[in-house]
């Protein structure tokens, strides 16, 4: 491993959006040793996960990949395997999605749903206008040759994340583009797998302002953030809870919720956050004061890494001049948050549900309501970790313009040790879109 000797000040604050601008191997080296400064000065543990040699070898290896005139594409391909090695999906270098928007560019015209079990993918919406005649939920066998299963393991190594399921999750969003990147493919012949028949397909690509258009033909049908329903035949009540936003309108809606509840005497309550991507938890801060019987707290601590390079960007983009001097500063809650006077207190049966989808302040929510016993989880490990990396700090590689991020914090839920490198693992595990008919069966039988 060459020593890396970096002068940063030169560097450039642009991004560039060309898709057909070419980099010499000298250019790009130099942006692989301002991505392991970058790292190096912000991230409070670069290896926790993976070993310094282990990462400086496939630092090595992709700088043996480089050559002149490599187009940011190719370079994202070089780049994105080393900097997901270290593990942390908030510490990653992004997809450069704007520059598949270049004229002339077309990509694969299908969203996709990859299962991170099995590495299979399957259809999911076909913008093609006319539809090309591959159907929606068609498994994919092969694209141009290629062994999807393979494919599926190519893309995986790109993409930043403590867990194959969060892995697979980032890879929905950008499978098309990532396809292109790897390939520089515009025409696509498919092998799949529908109706209990094999067949194959050849099918033209699209440029991105025609898939958005096509997008914007179907009308999207809009989730409040947290609703209530209830299954009159079971007598149980239903919320929906979406997203940890607002936190007055939130408090609005669980005092008339809860109202409702104690007003039908209902004794069984599903709390559903399947599809929750996070938000503030001051929000589950208030839920739980509905809910628990117990003072609560959800996270333990936190550790952050102080250095010039943090506190330059909190002064320059926040305008917030950072205080502490540099070096590791950790600080963690030990107390609990008192319960407060409440008549609408919820004291029945209360069941969660969580997937894979859960993340951020839905996975501490998650995570506090199993440590404090306040009702049974259904589904799957949530997304989000009990002990994780994050509070992004952008940075821009200097030569390619690529962009990435890179923690700076690590975030211990309550009760959490660095054992728990895992989300919240359910009291029953059964796959999320079983999870709402298991826990009404259990809520029955629970009566019996």
């Amino acid at each position: 491993m060459r020593k890396v000797f970096l002068i940063l000040g030169f560097a450039l604050l642009t991004q560039y959006s060309d898709a057909q601008n070419y980099f010499s191997r000298q250019q790009l080296n130099a942006d692989l040793d301002s991505m392991y400064v970058f790292i190096h000065e912000l991230h409070p543990d670069m290896f926790a996960y993976t070993s310094q040699q282990e990462f400086e070898n496939k630092l090595e290896y992709a700088r043996q990949q480089l050559s002149d005139s490599m187009n940011i594409f190719e370079f994202y391909n070089v780049i994105a395997p080393v900097v997901a090695l270290l593990g942390d999906g908030h510490t990653s270098v992004y997809f450069p999605h704007n520059q598949l928007r270049e004229p002339g560019i077309r990509i694969f015209p299908f969203s996709v749903m990859v299962n991170y079990r099995d590495s299979s993918v399957v259809t999911t919406r076909d913008f093609s206008q006319p539809l090309s005649g591959l159907p929606d939920g068609a498994e994919l066998l092969s694209i141009n040759n290629r062994d999807i299963k393979d494919l599926v393991g190519k893309m995986m190594a790109r993409i930043s994340g403590e867990k194959d399921f969060f892995k697979a999750a980032m890879l929905n969003r950008i499978f098309q583009g990532l396809l292109f990147a790897m390939f520089a493919e515009e025409d696509f012949i498919v092998d799949y797998y529908y109706d209990g028949k094999h067949a194959q397909i050849s099918i033209d690509g699209l440029s991105v302002s025609d898939i958005n258009a096509s997008r914007g033909t179907q009308t999207a049908t809009v989730r409040p953030d947290y609703s209530i329903s209830f299954d009159e035949e079971n007598n149980i009540a239903i919320i929906d809870f979406l997203s940890f936003r607002d936190e007055e309108r939130m408090r609005a809606f669980l005092d008339s919720a809860f109202t409702l509840i104690h007003e039908r005497g209902i004794g069984d309550l599903i709390i559903d956050i399947r599809q929750n991507s996070g938000g503030s938890s001051m929000v589950g801060d208030e839920f739980f004061q509905y809910i628990s019987p117990v003072p609560f707290q959800q996270f333990g601590g936190v550790i952050v890494k102080v250095s010039e390079r943090m506190k330059n960007y909190f002064l320059e983009h926040r305008n917030f001049n950072y205080p502490d001097s540099v070096g590791i500063r950790t600080y963690f809650e030990e107390n609990l948050k008192e319960l407060r006077e409440n008549p609408l207190r919820f004291n029945g049966n209360i069941v969660l549900l969580t997937s894979n989808f859960s993340f951020s302040s839905a996975a501490g929510f998650s995570w506090a309501f199993k440590h404090f016993e306040m009702g049974t989880v259904v589904g799957e490990e949530t997304g989000g970790l009990a002990v994780c990396f994050g509070d992004v700090i952008p940075q821009l590689l200097p030569n390619s313009g690529l962009q990435m991020g890179v923690s700076h914090k690590k975030f211990y839920q309550f009760g959490a040790t660095d054992e728990n490198v895992h989300g919240t693992i359910p009291d029953y595990e059964v796959p999320a879109k079983e999870a709402m008919d298991f826990a009404i069966d259990l809520i029955i039988e629970s009566r019996l």
